[in-house]
C-alpha cells in the first residue's frame, strides 16, 4: 500500500495548467477598451500637431500644382528660359532624372518660336503670301544669308527721255544678325555699303535704289550684292530705254526776253542765253538734254541754279517754253517769224487818237515780227488806216519796244511799249507827225484797253 505522498495529483495539475492557459488567452479580450482609451487620449493631447502636419502637406500639394501649371503653360507661352535653359519641352525638364536638359534640341525649338513672333514685329515687310520665316539652325551654325533677289518697281523699259527706274530687293537669312549690302549697275556704279539688322531667321524687303536721268537710247542692268556675313548676289535685273529722235535745236534764236544760241550733239545741248529784257548784257551759259522736241536745260544765275524748258513748234522754226520768270517763254529761229501771240506778233485791238476810222478800238492792227539774232527784230504790219513799215523791235531793262513808220496819209513815226514781255496782252504808245501827235495803244481780246493809253 502506497503512501499518500507518492500518489500523483493529476486533476489538480490539470486545473493549474488549464488555469494558466485561460489567463494567457483572456488578456486580448479585455485590451480594445483600454487601447481605445489610450488612443483617444493621444489624439486629444496631440491635435495641434496633427493639424500642423496636415496643413504642411496641403501647402506642399498646392505648391507642386502651381509649379506644374507654370512649367506647362506660363513658361511655354512666354518663351523665356527657366534657370538659364532655353528648354521649351516641359516634359523633358520634368522627367529628366539625371539633371540634363538636351540644350541643343531645346535651343532650336525656342528659336523657331521666337522667329514666328519677331517676324511680325521686326520685319514688317510681309508681302501677304509668304512670311519669309525659316527655322533657326543649331546655335553653332554661323549666321548666313540664304537668298538675295532684286526686281524693278514698275516697267523695265521706257520710250521717253529722260527716263528712270526704281528697284527693290529681298534678303533672307538663317538666323539673327547684321547684313552688309550694296547696289551695283552695269555702268560700274556702286552705292555705299548699307546695313540691315535681322532679329530672327526671316526675309526682309529693301526699297532704296533709283536710276534717274537716262537721256540716251541704251540698256543695262542692276543687281543687289550682299558683302557680309557671306558673299552672295541677286540675278541681274535689266532695263531698256529708247529715246525719241531728238529735234533740231541747233542755231540762233530770238526770244521775247532776249536771245539764245544752241549747240547740239545728239541729245546733248549747250550754249548761251542772253537775257536782255531783264538785265541787258547778262549772258548765261547753259547745258541741257534733248528729248524728242523738248530741251531741258539749266544755268546758274546770281549763284543759284535755274532750270528751263524749250519746245519746238511751227515745224521747228518757233519755240515755246518756261523759265523761272515765266511760263510764257517764246521765240523764233533766226530769220523766221515769231508765232502769233509772242511779244508784239499777232492781231490787236487798237486806239489811234485823232484817226476817227480807227475808233472805237477794233481788231484792225496786225504785226509781223521777224527774228534777227542779237539785234533788232524786223517789224511790219497793217493798221486801220494804212501800213507799218521799217519797224524794229528791241529790249530795254524791264520791257520790249517797237519803233517804226506808219503810212499813208501824214507819214509819221510810232512807238509801242510792252511792260511785261512775257505777258503780251497790252501795249502803250503814241504817234507823231510833224507838230502833231497822239495816243496809240493796243490790247488783245482777252484783255482791255490800257490806262493810260499813251506812253
Amino acid at each position: 500500500m502506497q503512501s499518500p505522498e507518492t500518489v500523483p495529483e493529476k486533476p489538480k495539475e490539470t486545473v493549474e495548467v488549464s488555469s494558466a492557459k485561460n489567463t494567457s488567452s483572456a488578456t486580448p479580450t479585455s485590451s480594445p477598451t483600454k487601447s481605445a482609451s489610450k488612443l483617444k487620449e493621444f489624439y486629444s493631447k496631440n491635435m495641434t500637431l496633427v493639424l500642423v502636419v496636415c496643413g504642411v502637406l496641403l501647402l506642399l500639394l498646392i505648391l507642386f500644382g502651381g509649379y506644374l501649371i507654370y512649367t506647362n503653360f506660363v513658361k511655354d507661352s512666354s518663351g523665356q528660359p527657366e534657370n538659364g535653359s532655353d528648354s521649351e519641352d516641359t516634359d523633358d525638364a520634368n522627367d529628366s532624372e539625371d539633371g540634363s536638359d538636351d540644350t541643343g534640341d531645346d535651343q532650336a525649338d525656342t528659336d523657331g518660336t521666337n522667329d514666328g513672333t519677331n517676324d511680325g514685329t521686326d520685319d514688317g515687310t510681309d508681302d501677304g503670301t509668304d512670311d519669309g520665316t525659316v527655322e533657326d539652325p543649331d546655335p553653332d551654325t554661323p549666321f548666313t544669308v540664304i537668298t538675295v533677289t532684286a526686281e524693278t518697281n514698275g516697267p523695265s523699259s521706257m520710250n521717253t527721255c529722260p527716263a528712270g527706274f526704281s528697284y527693290f530687293g529681298h534678303i533672307r537669312t538663317n538666323k539673327a544678325g547684321t547684313v552688309t549690302y550694296y547696289w551695283q549697275t552695269s555702268g560700274g556704279y556702286v552705292t555705299e555699303d548699307r546695313t540691315l539688322t535681322f532679329t530672327s531667321a526671316t526675309t526682309k524687303d529693301l526699297s532704296d535704289f533709283l536710276i534717274l536721268g537716262i537721256n540716251t537710247t541704251s540698256s543695262g542692268w542692276v543687281k543687289l550684292v550682299v558683302k557680309s556675313p557671306n558673299s552672295i548676289s541677286s540675278s541681274n535685273v535689266t532695263w531698256t530705254v529708247t529715246c525719241p529722235t531728238p529735234g533740231n535745236f541747233a542755231g540762233q534764236w530770238s526770244l521775247n526776253d532776249g536771245y539764245i544760241e544752241i549747240t547740239q550733239n545728239g541729245s546733248q545741248a549747250s550754249g548761251v542765253y542772253k537775257l536782255r529784257a531783264v538785265n541787258p548784257g547778262e549772258d548765261l551759259a547753259f547745258t541741257g538734254t534733248v528729248n524728242g522736241n523738248s530741251l531741258y536745260g539749266s544755268y546758274t544765275r546770281n549763284g543759284s541754279r535755274e532750270d528751263f524748258t524749250l519746245t519746238l513748234a511751227g515745224g521747228g522754226t518757233t519755240l515755246t517754253g518756261s523759265n523761272p520768270r515765266s511760263s510764257s517763254w517764246c521765240g523764233a529761229k533766226n530769220h523766221s517769224n515769231f508765232a502769233s501771240g509772242c511779244n508784239f506778233a499777232g492781231n490787236w485791238n487798237e486806239w489811234v487818237e485823232g484817226v476817227v476810222i480807227c475808233n472805237p478800238g477794233d481788231d484792225t492792227l496786225t504785226l509781223t515780227v521777224k527774228a534777227h539774232y542779237d539785234t533788232y527784230a524786223e517789224v511790219s504790219g497793217t493798221y486801220c488806216n494804212g501800213s507799218i513799215v521799217n519797224g524794229q523791235m528791241g529790249f530795254t531793262t524791264g520791257y520790249s519796244w517797237v519803233y517804226g513808220t506808219w503810212v499813208p496819209g501824214d507819214t509819221g513815226i510810232m512807238y509801242f511799249k510792252i511792260s511785261n514781255p512775257y505777258s503780251s496782252a497790252q501795249f502803250q504808245g503814241h504817234w507823231s507827225s510833224g507838230a502833231n501827235d497822239g495816243d496809240w495803244c493796243g490790247w488783245k481780246n482777252s484783255s482791255s484797253m490800257p490806262n493810260p493809253c499813251v506812253y
